[in-house]
């Protein structure tokens, strides 16, 4: 018999992951870089009576985002996306269990990161804006994602066509050798 393809349940779990793990923090980041250099570049004069001024508030530091913070986002979902890719091949031999591994272990750490904020009290000194409770239903998003996909994956991942593919072969050949 020939190999067993990829099912679709484990494509869609992959790609569901790389999402989660791969593009959603990487666009987060690019969004927060650009804003950050966007605002220190602010440069706005004021014309009174044909004179133009410098505004005495223009420009400023806006961080949202640390380099440790950066380094770090950047370098795992670089390595989720290799270990994606891997499982998305089907090889090498262990790529099912270290992607199971490595999807549970984003995803607590996910889930702490998001649970710690979300339960994080309010800065009365930055003051309150409306958006605060924007971002909190973002978070709650955020968080019922992260328990979702990964139960999926893991849901999937352990069903006889994903471990057929990872195997190479389905479990009946292997019986009647």
């Amino acid at each position: 018999m020939t190999k067993p393809g990829r099912p679709l349940g484990l494509s869609l779990a992959i790609i569901l992951s790389v999402g989660l793990y791969v593009v959603l923090p990487m666009f987060q980041l690019v969004v927060q870089v650009g804003l950050q250099e966007r605002i220190s570049r602010i440069d706005s004069p004021i014309e009174v009576h044909g004179q133009e001024l410098t505004a005495g508030a223009s420009g400023g530091s806006f961080v949202l985002v640390g380099e440790a913070e950066l380094v770090v986002q950047t370098i795992a979902a670089g390595v989720f996306l290799v270990i994606a890719i891997l499982a998305w091949r089907g090889h090498p031999r262990g790529i099912r269990a270290t992607f199971t591994t490595v999807v549970l272990l984003y995803a607590g750490v996910t889930a702490f990161v998001t649970a710690r904020t979300l339960l994080a009290r309010s800065d009365l000194n930055a003051g309150i804006s409306s958006a605060d409770e924007l971002v909190r239903q973002l978070l709650c998003g955020v968080l019922v994602t992260t328990v979702l996909i990964p139960l999926y994956v893991v849901w999937y991942i352990n069903r006889a066509p994903a471990r057929a593919f990872y195997r190479g072969t389905y479990a009946v050949e292997e019986k009647a050798r």
